[in-house]
């Protein structure tokens, strides 16, 4: 990897796509742990650690809290393929693995996930906060791809407003202007791995196929970052309103 490179190309459009980084056994391996996660963890879950599509299948949307549930996925977060890039995106700064999470578009059943920024759940200051999403299976223009707007973390974090979206709490309440900041689908293969800054906006809508886009996601952030006590607060009331409590 060309670190001097992919730090560029984040620091400039907020996100950046890797290549190839993860191969066939890596992902067999992934394969065979979130079947482990879906048999044996997801029943163990609460509302707002889990959430579900709201149609018949009740296909797994998204999950918030692995960290602590499954080892595979945390040696994988400190693999040197994925370990050393925090770090070199904030080089300097002592980054530390937030979270682990999940994220799935079932095949003709995967809902829209409305516009928003990922930093908008936390408000951690400074705003060193690294989204490194590995694609599972291919990620096209169809089966609901994320869309990032370029450069759009420039603008810190915006002002959110509830969604009533079950694992997306957040959105933004008006669009940002697409003639600043363009919109770009983050197609990916199967083992690519995108990154994207805490505060890039991005979106994604309906899967429309016969294919399942899913993502295994690691959160890093400054290992010294302090929370807004104020947004915070505001934060859990409204999660608690969505899932009738703070989380």
């Amino acid at each position: 990897m060309d670190l001097a490179a992919i730090k560029k190309a984040f620091d400039d459009d907020g996100f950046v796509i890797l290549r190839g980084v993860l191969r066939g056994d890596d992902l067999a391996d992934i394969d065979r742990e979130l079947d482990r996660i879906y048999r044996e963890v997801a029943p163990t879950l609460d509302p707002g650690e889990i959430s579900y599509e709201d149609t018949p299948s009740k296909a797994i949307r998204s999950i918030s809290r692995l960290l602590g549930n499954s080892h595979c996925f945390e040696r994988l977060a400190h693999d040197e393929r994925i370990h050393r890039l925090p770090e070199a995106i904030f080089p300097g700064v002592q980054m530390k693995l937030a979270s682990i999470g999940f994220f799935g578009k079932a095949a003709r059943d995967g809902s829209t996930t409305p516009p928003h920024q990922d930093s908008a759940y936390g408000y951690w200051e400074p705003a060193h906060y690294l989204r490194v999403s590995i694609a599972i299976d291919a990620a096209t223009r169809q089966n609901g791809v994320m869309i990032c707007q370029k450069g759009s973390h420039k603008q810190g974090i915006l002002e959110h407003q509830p969604s009533n979206t079950a694992g997306f709490s957040q959105a933004l309440p008006e669009p940002v202007d697409t003639a600043k900041y363009p919109e770009v689908p983050i197609c990916m293969e199967p083992g690519d791995v995108a990154l994207h800054h805490g505060q890039t906006v991005h979106h994604s809508g309906p899967n429309t196929t016969d294919r399942s886009r899913r993502m295994l996601s690691f959160t890093f952030r400054n290992a010294n970052a302090k929370q807004d006590p104020e947004r915070v607060k505001v934060y859990h009331e409204r999660t608690k309103a969505l899932y009738g409590k703070s989380i």
